[in-house]
């Protein structure tokens, strides 16, 4: 319970906190994205190519499917025939 109302309180302070903890912040969130969305590209780029085969191969199935954080990258790959 303290750590909630300790969350709410560094959220809602947000604006008086220092400039590097500002932006250190912004960074984490930036190689966040920047991890997500190249993850997310590779994944497209596997699938294209092997598509090209006639194969359905998927990395991390699961990674955009409603569910858990550790359930989403379980099966590694996934692959079948059309």
């Amino acid at each position: 319970m303290i750590g909630i109302i300790l969350a709410i309180l560094c959220l809602v302070l947000f604006p008086v906190w220092p400039y590097e903890l500002k932006y250190a912040v912004w960074l984490i969130s930036l190689y966040l994205l920047i991890f997500i969305v190249g993850l997310l590209l590779l994944r497209l780029a596997i699938y294209a190519i092997a598509s090209l085969f006639g194969v359905s191969l998927w990395l991390f199935p699961n990674l955009l499917a409603d569910s858990s954080f550790f359930a989403s990258f379980k099966p590694i790959v996934e692959c079948s025939r059309w």
